[in-house]
């Protein structure tokens, strides 16, 4: 019975199974084309995600770069032993000065300012002098910083200059408080000044005086140090009768 049923069910389908209106040529072609169409929407849609895939993917390496990127270098740090520039003011003596005592062996002068020319041994050796002019400027001595005092005096002739460097002499000399000693340099008219307290040089060159005073524990530099300074001295005087 169950494989009779099967057979007259078979043939009931059979009757329903109708041949395509169109021709087959035809009905192969529109196959075709239906093919070639899901082909090229398979195609179409392959590169649409790899676009998407490959927008995906730079957007996520963008996003990752700003992670990625290399953090700077610290900028390197000033050099410890920088040195700091000498207060000179472009002064012609003071540069001129530098170049002398720059590189003096076993000799510096010392980062104080002092003015022994002011001092109570001093006493009043200039009080006939017509006008001063000067002040303190930096100096390095083997890398050592340092301060001297140069002062210019002017009077109101030659003998009334050379009175006050005898006066100032001969008050240094005599000096109970600190041991001075004095000593005319070389052939220069200079005379140095020369304590535990430092040096003081002194050059008359007519109505003009200079004095330049230095705080050292070394005492007095080389005579030829001395010179090259007494000498650089008078030329910065002006040369007046």
């Amino acid at each position: 019975m169950r494989d009779q049923d099967v057979i007259t069910r078979l043939v009931e389908l059979h009757d329903h199974i109708h041949a395509p209106a169109i021709p087959t040529g035809e009905d192969t072609l529109r196959g075709e084309r239906l093919v070639r169409r899901r082909r090229t929407v398979s195609v179409a849609a392959v590169a649409a995600a790899v676009v998407l895939t490959v927008g995906l993917a730079q957007a996520s390496l963008s996003d990752d770069s700003s992670e990625l990127q290399p953090t700077p270098a610290p900028s390197a740090p000033a050099p410890s032993g920088s040195v700091e520039p000498l207060r000179i003011d472009g002064d012609p003596f003071a540069t001129k000065f530098n170049k002398i005592v720059a590189q003096v062996p076993d000799w510096s002068i010392a980062d104080i300012q002092e003015m022994f020319t002011n001092k109570p041994c001093a006493g009043d050796w200039s009080l006939t002098a017509g006008g001063f002019s000067g002040g303190n400027f930096d100096v390095r001595t083997n890398g050592e910083r340092g301060q001297v005092w140069h002062t210019g005096i002017g009077f109101p002739s030659a003998a009334e200059a050379s009175a006050a460097v005898d006066r100032l002499v001969k008050n240094l000399s005599s000096c109970e408080e600190v041991a001075w000693q004095t000593q005319p340099i070389a052939q220069t008219g200079a005379v140095l000044a020369s304590s535990t307290h430092g040096l003081l040089w002194i050059q008359q060159n007519g109505k003009e005086l200079s004095t330049l005073d230095a705080v050292t524990n070394d005492g007095p530099p080389p005579l030829a140090i001395q010179v090259k300074i007494a000498d650089l001295m008078r030329s910065d005087l002006r040369q007046t009768p």
